[in-house]
């Protein structure tokens, strides 16, 4: 699970949007944070924004909130996920759809 900036995405603000991507079992899913940052002031070796940058206190602080419920999230799915394997196989081939579609789910 890391922290991307989608710099193929900018608006006409010139930010690009920071998505969550989560890969699991050669299978990777996009889940878009609502956050934006220009593409200079984004680290892409640590997946924050540089500290720089007058905002980044609080930005990466919103990342490490988001990063800690997927964290909960991904717990929780993967017991639901457990216990729905016993009722449905197919659902080994979809994981990753399985797992986007709990960090939608409201908590």
């Amino acid at each position: 699970m890391n922290f991307l900036c989608r710099q193929d995405r900018i608006n006409k603000r010139g930010e690009a949007p920071i998505v969550l991507r989560i890969i699991f079992r050669r299978e990777r899913r996009d889940a878009y944070t609502g956050l934006y940052c220009h593409p200079t002031e984004w680290n892409t070796d640590s997946g924050m924004m540089h500290p720089i940058s007058k905002k980044s206190t609080s930005f990466n602080q919103n990342l490490d909130s988001i990063r800690y419920k997927a964290i909960m999230k991904n717990k929780l799915c993967n017991t639901k996920y457990i216990n729905l394997l016993e009722y449905d196989v197919n659902l080994k081939d979809n994981y990753g759809f399985f797992l986007k579609n709990m960090l939608k789910a409201s908590d």
